[in-house]
């Protein structure tokens, strides 16, 4: 590198460490950016899956306010069996709904009309323990409960019955206080006569033996049966769907995958043991267990987990949240009870996205630095390069090359010969251009003149030894160039050599001899075929070409042909026997293909 180049380095070189900074911070932006994405999507996703399962507990628990109503309406057992298949109608999130006696062995199921359902083999669970000791506990506490607060809850009753007949009586049955205490006689009504329920996550074993579709842990929403006299008769028990909670999943965990977010685990956590109720391939469940979920609902790395951890509580309604209070049987804070809905985004995820942002930062630094080595050998080489070059293109254009390269663009007095020399060999190559179409076309139509036509014929003969030779003419032109004038006729020209190029093969040649005369050469083809082609022509003529230049129905287009095959004469001999078989196809009526083999040939026609 000489002194002159070395210098142009040192004055480019903070051009090189500026783009090495520029990538540092724009691959920080995107790393910033990437983790923005993650947290914002996932914190989303998660806080409106959560919203949506509690809107989906809090139907299923008012659907079993409805089962209830329904079964207990004081009915004998057997009635109470009849009326189970019209009370599962009343709940779309339950799988079945099964009936006990106080032992907690099953009597009677009952299949809802789930899809879930649709594929399943029905089997006969009766005398199957429904519950385990937990559970029949339980019930049996919400029965002895039940009947402790019935005194109570009459003399509620009561009183609420009394103060509404005084205001009745006083004319204010429509008061606001009237209907408040209305609504408190309803409460007190249905209370006293359904005992509370219970709400336990059943294990899977219990599961397994029912015959559903499912096999994993569900929950089990229970009351006990109690006849008219207040006698315990059994249990019912309405056994939670998995599949839609699952639905319900997949759902959350595809909007995360549709934002880019693929190695991710989405699960419902009980968070009274901190156990995950769905299977995950990335978190693990021992390890969840053991360090907890996040302090807040905000997304956490967690280094303890392996990746990033976004947990949302799951809302009970207060009417229903003591009810998880009841079937846990400890002693513990409301807010340490109940579900949570979490997704878990495994490091491997973070980190394959770091390394392909990174790979795209280092392509693009890379790129730059290598435009700033050739930007500083180009700069090194300012004068000479360009003026060798512009030598070069001298002497091919003196020895009648066309010159290589674009023109280079240079605001200087180089930039200024660049583009003199450039215009100059354009305006020759232009002109070299117009004297080459102007010897070989026809300047109308664009096909081959009677010149170029000759000398692509003889070249073809020197390859071929069989060569047709059609001789065309349009008829009546003149009377169209009378009647439409000359505009028009250059129209029909230009639309018959049109469709004679398109019927015609690549190979052959075609061109303009005349006023309305027309030559067209065929290498490698015998008389049969030269007369195939040129009916072709005559009949795409007559039907097309008058059509489309909108002459007229009575005005139609035709063409006369005369055919001959190039032999052993000359060119032009071929092109006088063509003429006089041409000059009969005119003398015997037009549009029609005539043929002759030599000058006393009388031939034959087509048409």
């Amino acid at each position: 590198m000489n002194r002159l180049s070395f210098k142009m380095f040192l004055i480019l070189s903070p051009l090189a460490l500026f783009v090495a900074i520029f990538g540092y911070v724009y691959y920080q932006a995107r790393i910033n950016l990437m983790v923005e994405h993650i947290r914002q999507s996932s914190q989303l996703a998660i806080a409106q899956g959560a919203k949506e399962i509690s809107h989906y507990i809090d139907r299923r628990f008012s659907e079993f306010d409805l089962v209830s109503a329904h079964l207990a309406q004081c009915q004998d057992e057997h009635v109470v069996t009849e009326r189970m298949e019209d009370a599962i109608s009343f709940a779309s999130g339950f799988s079945m709904l099964l009936l006990t006696d106080t032992k907690g062995s099953i009597i009677d199921s009952v299949f809802s009309a789930n899809k879930s359902n649709r594929y399943i083999l029905r089997q006969d669970i009766s005398g199957l323990i429904a519950y385990d000791e937990f559970t029949k506990k339980q019930l049996s506490l919400s029965y002895q409960q039940w009947l402790i607060d019935q005194p109570i809850n009459q003399a509620k009753e009561q009183l609420v019955y009394e103060k509404l007949q005084k205001l009745k009586s006083r004319g204010e049955e429509n008061s606001i206080e009237s209907r408040e205490l209305r609504n408190q006689l309803n409460n007190l009504r249905a209370i006293k006569s359904l005992p509370k329920p219970v709400v336990s996550l059943m294990p899977a074993e219990y599961i397994a033996q029912l015959g559903l579709i499912f096999d994993n842990e569900t929950y089990f929403l229970s009351r006990p049966l109690v006849d008219c006299a207040g006698e315990l008769k059994g249990y019912y028990t309405a056994v939670l769907d998995r599949t839609l909670i699952e639905d319900q999943i997949f759902e959350i965990k595809s909007t995360l995958v549709n934002d880019n977010i693929n190695q991710v685990d989405v699960s419902i956590m009980t968070k009274l043991n901190r156990r995950l109720l769905m299977p995950t391939k990335y978190l693990n469940a021992e390890a969840l267990k053991e360090y907890g979920p996040n302090a807040t609902s905000s997304p956490w790395l967690r280094p303890d987990l392996g990746g990033v951890l976004i947990n949302q509580d799951i809302y009970i309604s207060p009417s229903w949240g003591h009810r998880f209070t009841r079937a846990s049987g400890l002693n513990v804070a409301q807010h340490e009870l109940g579900l949570c809905l979490l997704a878990f985004i495994d490091i491997e995820e973070l980190n394959s996205e770091n390394r392909h942002i990174l790979r795209e930062v280092l392509a693009y630094v890379g790129a730059a630095l290598i435009v700033f080595l050739l930007l500083t050998l180009y700069l090194a080489r300012y004068v000479g390069v360009p003026i060798e070059r512009l030598r070069r293109q001298a002497k091919a254009l003196e020895k009648g090359k066309s010159i290589q390269g674009e023109l280079l663009e240079r605001k200087d007095e180089i930039g200024e010969l660049f583009a003199a020399f450039y215009h100059m060999a354009e305006a020759i190559k232009g002109k070299e251009q117009q004297l080459t179409v102007l010897a070989q076309q026809d300047s109308l139509t664009g096909v081959l003149n009677r010149r170029a036509l000759i000398e692509a014929a003889n070249i073809q003969r020197r390859v071929n030894d069989k060569i047709g030779v059609c001789m065309m003419d349009l008829d009546h032109f003149k009377t169209i160039n009378d009647e439409y004038g000359h505009a028009a006729g250059d129209k029909v020209l230009k639309a018959f050599c049109q469709l004679v190029s398109q019927e015609i093969r690549q190979q052959d040649l075609f061109g303009r001899v005349g006023g309305e005369e027309f030559c067209l050469v065929l290498p490698d083809a015998n008389l049969a075929q030269t007369l195939l082609i040129a009916e072709r022509i005559r009949l795409s003529a007559e039907m097309v070409l008058g059509s489309v230049l909108e002459l007229g129905d009575d005005m139609k287009v035709t063409v006369s042909i005369g055919a001959t095959l190039w032999q052993c004469c000359n060119f032009e001999r071929a092109l006088f026997i063509a003429d006089k078989a041409l000059y009969r196809a005119k003398h015997e009526g037009r549009n029609q293909v005539q043929h002759a083999l030599t000058e006393d040939d009388n031939g034959d026609y087509y048409h």
